[in-house]
Formats: C-alpha cells, structure tokens, sequence
C-alpha cells in the first residue's frame, strides 16, 4: 500500500502525464471534485445547560449539567492522498480505456452484421451505404478542436495499448 508521500508523488505524475496526452479536462473534473470535498458523518456531543432564573429578577444564570445526547452532523472533509490517487485513475480508466471499449463497439456495430437485443427486436441500418462505410467521423460542438475519426481498424490499432493499460491501472489500484 501507498504513503502518503508515496500517493502524492503517484498523483503529481499520473497528472503530468494526462495533461501532457491532451487530457486537461480529466484532471480538471477530478481537481474541481477534490476541492468540493467529501462529505461525512460525524457525530458529536451535546452540552446540556439548566437556565436558572433567581427570584429577585436577575439576569439568568447559567449552569452546565454535563453531556448531552449525541448528534450526527454531516461536514465536508479532505480526501487523502490515496483517495484522491484513487480518484485521478477512476477517472483516467473511464476517459481512455472505457472510451477505448466504446470505440471498439461502435465500429462493430456498423462493420458487423445486425444485431438483436435483448428484446428481440433487431437493430437494422438502413442505409446500404453504412455497410461499406470505412470511417465513423465523431462532430465537435467545440470548434477549437478536430472531429474525431475512427476506422475499423483504429480500434485494433490500439486495442493492445489499452488492454496494456487495463493491466497497468488494474496493477496500480491494488497498490493504493
């Protein structure tokens, strides 16, 4: 298992790494849920205080009486620095190796044969033309960026670097 030191280091790194691969936005999510914090539950004890009132019309006086009943109050706490290593990679195994899964799908679907789900209901193209397609081309609603194209053969392409990192996340997470 990692220190905290240890996690830290592993954090500060994976970070750099994603950042530089394009993946800002990744980071960003999980710095934003960092600082949100974690919610939890604590419990704390009450004081109980009698409030006597003399008869010549005083002020009140208070008097401690000693514990009270205990009560549960939800506060925001710090992630620690496995929690939040923890965190970085959920999120780096959804972003790249999910998407990668998806990709994988996608064009199966529309190279393969059509398929019946579950319900028995058949998924049909109908489009001959989607058939033969050679490219899936994924639009931008952010102009500052490129579509994102894929081929029958991008998925196989990197279907071995992803099944790689699968086993290198699977690997760290058991070290955290």
């Amino acid at each position: 298992m990692l220190n905290d030191g240890e996690a830290r280091e592993v954090f500060v790194g994976l970070d750099r790494l994603l950042r530089e691969a394009g993946l800002d936005w990744v980071c960003d999510q999980v710095q934003d849920e960092i600082r949100l914090g974690k919610l939890e539950r604590k419990e704390v004890e009450t004081v109980k205080e009698l409030f006597l009132i003399d008869e010549t019309k005083q002020p009140s006086l208070r008097k401690p009486m000693g514990k009270g009943r205990k009560e549960r109050l939800m506060t925001v706490g710090e992630f620690s620095p496995q929690e939040r290593l923890r965190m970085l990679v959920d999120a780096m195994q959804r972003a790249v190796v999910d998407t990668g899964d998806i990709e994988e799908e996608v064009v199966a679907f529309f190279n393969g044969p059509p398929r019946q789900r579950e319900s028995n209901t058949v998924v049909a193209r109908s489009d001959a033309e989607m058939d033969s397609a050679r490219e899936i081309r994924f639009v931008r609603l952010d102009q500052r960026r490129s579509d994102i194209l894929t081929t029958p053969e991008r998925p196989l392409e990197r279907g071995d670097a992803i099944r790689r990192l699968r086993g290198l996340i699977d690997e760290l997470r058991a070290e955290i």
